[in-house]
């Protein structure tokens, strides 16, 4: 059975009185792009640094390709672990060339230049081996440090925010071609983010933290839709949270009843994302349309009730609703999680 590209268990790691990881556990498959998500000061980067060698664990261990390479034993140093890098701001050498940026970790290897060569296809960067980092554009210096941490042959890439230095317009496509060549070259990819639509685009699983731990490994589709609790489903985007009641696979709520798992019964907190909001224009509907964000490929709508609710609805782009308007309300989908006791003071 081929073993995880990396796995880590009860990795604790403080700086300080302040800690940054705390019993942080995880599998990365040995194919595939894993994120690990969450607010700044959640440990991500400090994962990256501790799995890369650049930082020492206080506990636990570190395992890539199934071999060890840290635990309370000893460590195995960053030149030994078979770990390729790409940093936030690429961290290429101003006067190195891309043929040379990209050979620098193969000055030791036969065969380099035919390497360089063939990483530099396959980032779409053959016939700029000559050329100097700043007559690049971002994406084209991000495509070279991506290309210098796979010419080696890794057991695995880490990416560390990788496109934060790109505009919003370059960022879609440089993410896609990114994944494409990480794909191509059958390679295991940890990525960095804080950014929440960025991990569910790019990646096959996303590892959620909080505190410096891990709270939900899922595939995207499995993270938006079945969040392990009100903290990742907010984190992740938009929900609106009803208090109700669950018996039988039904929440009795303010919206009316919902299905939602039939497991859960008692007080229960209803999560509603706007996607799951559809609308019918009624001149006796039930809400009114207080504002329209419109988009081209789709609108978000803001409805208040005639309880007094406030609720979100995203839309595609018809029917075209304006503020005044009335609606009709329907609720798709809705997910609910077992109500928490208020802490006593």
């Amino acid at each position: 059975m081929t073993p995880p590209a990396i796995r880590c268990r009860e990795v604790a790691k403080a700086y300080g009185r302040v800690p940054a990881l705390r019993g942080f556990s995880l599998d990365v498959p040995a194919r595939g792009l894993l994120s690990l998500l969450g607010p700044s000061g959640s440990g991500k980067t400090t994962v990256l640094r501790v799995i890369a060698g650049f930082e020492r664990p206080d506990a636990g261990r570190v395992e890539i390709a199934g071999h060890t390479v840290v635990d309370d034993r000893g460590m195995v140093p960053p030149e030994r672990r078979r770990v390729g890098m790409v940093f936030q701001h690429y961290a290429l050498f101003p006067h190195l060339t891309v043929a040379g940026n990209v050979a620098y970790g193969l000055r030791r290897h036969r065969g380099a230049s035919a390497r360089v060569a063939e990483v530099l296809e396959m980032v779409g960067l053959s016939g700029t081996e000559r050329r100097l980092p700043h007559e690049l554009s971002g994406g084209e210096q991000q495509r070279v440090a991506l290309a210098r941490a796979l010419a080696p042959r890794p057991d695995v890439v880490l990416l560390d925010e990788p496109f934060s230095n790109l505009d919003a317009r370059r960022r879609d496509s440089v993410r896609r071609e990114v994944r494409a060549i990480l794909i191509e070259a059958r390679a295991a990819a940890v990525f960095v983010t804080h950014d929440q639509e960025e991990a569910l685009a790019m990646s096959d699983e996303v590892a959620v933290m909080r505190d410096g731990a891990v709270v939900q490994v899922d595939e995207p589709a499995g993270l938006y839709l079945r969040p392990a609790d009100p903290w990742v489903a907010r984190f992740l985007g938009e929900a609106e949270f009803l208090p109700g009641t669950a018996r039988h696979g039904m929440a009795t709520t303010g919206l009316g009843r919902l299905n939602v798992d039939p497991s859960l019964t008692g007080e229960v907190e209803v999560m509603i994302r706007p996607e799951w909001v559809r609308v019918v224009p009624s001149a006796a509907g039930s809400a009114l349309v207080a504002a329209r964000e419109y988009y081209g490929h789709d609108q978000l709508v803001t409805l208040h009730l005639d309880g007094g609710r406030r609720l979100l609805s995203r839309l595609g782009p018809s029917p075209v609703l304006r503020p005044g308007d009335r609606v009709d309300v329907e609720i798709e989908h809705a997910v609910a999680f077992p109500s928490r006791p208020l802490a006593a003071d």
